[in-house]
């Protein structure tokens, strides 16, 4: 199969799960064309982006059940629509931020698209995109309030794209001045920062708000989309400096690691819960170097593999095998991506290898608070970042909050450290209560009835021997960061080398929990050992103590089980995980 019919058979697989979930027939304009989700059990606001990748269908099979499904979707999203042209994210949500998204959209189905709408048709999408770009010109502007970094580089892209579709030079301008402040938030690294408010601020640990799954997924492409349609060679260059910079953040299956994000909340493996995707972006890159394509198909790979049995896109890998639904956001958002890459002339360019594959050695990301430790078929971060973006947000503390290898795939993977509702529109729920719990490793200690924790703690002090290996010092802090009573100090070395981590603790008394992906395997713990088998391999997890429980656990974020276990340290412990095939 060709890489463009990768992309069309995905993309038209996304589009026959979500029509399956179109509202028909009720009679009512506020209900029919909409597309209801069968995970949240309600009507997502953007669902009406998605007319624009089933115009890209309709043209493409000359099906009329795609161009008909569109329009209903155009009709219903005046529903969304407010009257000075905005639009709201839901029906309960007031943020309209996301109107640059439907403008974005509507211009791509109207570039390409347009010559499937008669012209009483067309003019009414161009009237709702007009008076939506005159209210991001005017209203999607950091100097007036904060936003997200996100918004700005999108606004950025949708009034450019704005600006040549109907000949405006005040939105060329006003693009060009949000491209600016878009420009100025890059760090050291290459990495655009901003994805929290404040967006300059820098934490005590020497943080900024970074989210990686947003910045690969929807600020750095629209940073792209406005240089291209603006012919802007500076934003140009710049684009593609972060376009590399991001590249060292792909797993080599293609997932995208966020265990460090401002907004992991969100992390769906793949991506982020309501981002567009890297595809348009990479696909365009890689036309001129393979390293971008190869990364865009591998990501789609693991689209593919996340699917469910109804032909949606699921959070993660491990929803289906949990029983839990697909939200029908996440099909609709990357609907659009897979069709501008088909109108945009997909990149058939060889393979190549991503920057992850082989690395050695270690680098500090001061920007995430994070430190990336490679070895040849190892992957490890350790976490202290210190933006909160919020209460129980993602891990600090210099917590393993990602151990992968080659073979196995993530052994460790974590998100945010309690899960909960930051947006109640764009994140599901799990009703399994009683094992949905954070995949972060931790060291925790109780204290007059109340539990510290490692992964709380925003004042660890790290150093690098010269063997590599990575030490923490740290104190376990309450959900607000407070120190426990007694200050009690814990150290953790981190040392990967080409058989794997091992992980040295020491302090007073306190438990361990480490929480070991287990996607597919059988396992079992008893004694000092735990072993985890799949596929030929075998995962080996050795602890200089007795295991005291071991159970499988599962979080939404980033949509992977885990076997939870939990050891005693009582001064010390040693831990070791190793990855080998059962026959060597």
């Amino acid at each position: 199969m060709s890489t463009a019919e990768k992309y069309f058979s995905l993309l038209e697989r996304l589009a026959d799960g979500c029509l399956k979930y179109q509202l028909r027939s009720t009679g009512d304009t506020a209900l029919d064309g909409a597309l209801l989700c069968p995970a949240c059990g309600v009507i997502h606001g953007r669902c009406h982006e998605a007319a624009y990748p089933l115009l890209c269908l309709a043209r493409a099979t000359g099906k009329e059940k795609y161009l008909d499904a569109a329009k209903r979707l155009f009709a219903w999203g005046e529903n969304m629509v407010c009257e000075d042209g905005s639009v709201l994210n839901d029906g309960q949500s007031e943020w309209r931020g996301i109107t640059v998204f439907s403008a974005v959209s509507m211009l791509h189905a109207l570039m390409h698209h347009g010559a499937l709408l008669s012209p009483s048709e067309k003019a009414q999408w161009e009237e709702r995109l007009s008076r939506q770009l005159t209210w991001i010109k005017d209203n999607i502007d950091p100097d007036k309030r904060p936003f997200n970094i996100n918004y700005i580089c999108s606004g950025a892209a949708a009034l450019a794209l704005g600006a040549a579709y109907f000949g405006s030079p005040e939105m060329k301008s006003a693009a060009y001045r949000l491209s600016r402040y878009a420009l100025a938030r890059m760090d050291a690294d290459g990495l655009i920062y901003g994805e929290g408010t404040p967006n300059d601020l820098v934490t005590p640990g020497g943080a900024r708000p970074v989210d990686m799954g947003y910045l690969a997924e929807e600020s750095l492409p629209s940073l792209y989309e406005y240089a291209v349609a603006a012919k802007d060679e500076e934003a140009l260059r710049a684009a593609k400096r972060c376009a590399r910079a991001v590249l060292a953040f792909m797993l080599p299956d293609g997932a995208w690691d966020n265990s460090f994000g401002t907004r992991n909340f969100k992390w769906t493996y793949w991506g982020s819960r309501t981002a567009d995707g890297c595809q348009a972006l990479f696909n365009a890159l890689g036309k001129a170097d393979p390293v971008f394509s190869e990364a865009a198909l591998r990501n789609l790979g693991l689209y593919e593999r996340c699917l469910d049995k109804y032909g949606l896109l699921a959070g993660g890998p491990d929803y289906a095998a949990r029983g839990e639904r697909a939200c029908i956001h996440h099909s609709f958002c990357r609907m659009k991506v897979l069709a501008q890459v088909l109108d945009e002339g997909v990149c058939e360019a060889p393979g190549a290898a991503l920057p992850t594959e082989g690395a050695a050695g270690s680098k500090r990301y001061a920007s995430l608070g994070m430190r990336r430790l490679s070895a040849p078929v190892w992957l490890a971060d350790i976490t202290d970042g210190d933006f909160e973006y919020m209460k129980g947000g993602h891990a600090s503390g210099g917590s393993l909050t990602l151990l992968f290898n080659r073979l196995w795939g993530p052994a460790v993977a974590a998100a945010n450290t309690v899960y909960s509702l930051k947006e109640p529109h764009n994140q599901q729920l799990s009703r399994a209560l009683s094992s949905h719990r954070t995949t972060c490793p931790d060291i925790s200690v109780e204290r007059n009835g109340q539990t510290y924790h490692q992964f709380f703690c925003f004042g660890a002090k790290s150093y690098l021997e010269a063997d590599g290996t990575l030490g923490v010092r740290f104190v376990p802090a309450d959900i607000s960061h407070a120190p426990c009573p007694d200050e009690a100090e814990f150290h953790v070395e981190y040392r990967l080398t080409e058989k794997g981590m091992d992980i040295s603790i020491g302090g007073g008394s306190a438990v361990f929990t480490l929480p070991v992906v287990c996607s597919g395997a059988e396992a079992e713990a008893a004694g000092h050992t735990a072993v985890l088998r799949r596929g030929g391999l075998m995962l080996t997890v050795i602890f200089s103590r007795p295991i005291a429980s071991a159970q499988r656990i599962f979080c939404l974020s980033p949509g992977l089980e885990a076997l939870e276990l939990k050891c005693p340290i009582d001064g010390d412990l040693q831990v070791s995980l190793r990855c080998t095939e059962e026959n060597h």
